[in-house]
């Protein structure tokens, strides 16, 4: 069984990694670790500012190297074998995660979702919600456990719409 892995926020990472973790799995498993640096470093006013533009497009990759990696070793660590890939890719997130799923190709996908709704889920779109219409394997959504940051900030908004 082939099994992706899109890597995206940290905090994703972590359900995401213990989800697997806490799965029964074939002993032939393989995961695929994949992040993707979204291709928006190569708009039009990257022109204007083109150093800039690189250097912020370098870090999103250094950045990606790191969070692939952190949760790449935590599997590794639970399963004692060698059978976790890092891939990173750059473009559209939702376009470059099906590609890279029906091109390796993978049995299921696993992913995080930012649980956008309304307008911002109109502006932002939703990577989860591409992936789970289109991709040609099952899709399992992982969200992460809320903190008590978050928490906290929902029941300040919702006090403050109250008053």
């Amino acid at each position: 069984m082939k099994v992706l892995l899109a890597a995206d926020q940290e905090s994703f990472n972590e359900a995401i990694a213990d989800f697997v973790i806490n799965r029964a799995w074939a002993p032939n498993v393989e995961f695929r670790v994949v992040n993707v640096v979204p291709s928006i470093y190569d708009y039009a006013f990257a022109a204007a500012v083109p150093e800039l533009m690189k250097d912020l497009k370098d870090d999103a990759k250094k950045a990606a190297e790191i969070r692939i990696r952190q949760m790449a070793l935590k599997l590794r660590d639970h399963f004692h074998q060698n059978n976790v890939q890092e891939t990173i890719l750059e473009g559209n997130p939702a376009e470059m995660l099906l590609e890279a799923a029906s091109a390796w190709p993978a049995d299921l996908i696993i992913m995080g979702s930012h649980q956008r709704t309304g307008l911002n889920k109109l502006l932002m779109g939703s990577v989860s919600s591409a992936v789970l219409d289109h991709a040609t394997c099952s899709v399992v959504i992982v969200r992460p456990k809320a903190t008590t940051t978050q928490n906290d900030l929902i029941e300040k908004d919702t006090a403050e719409a109250r008053a």
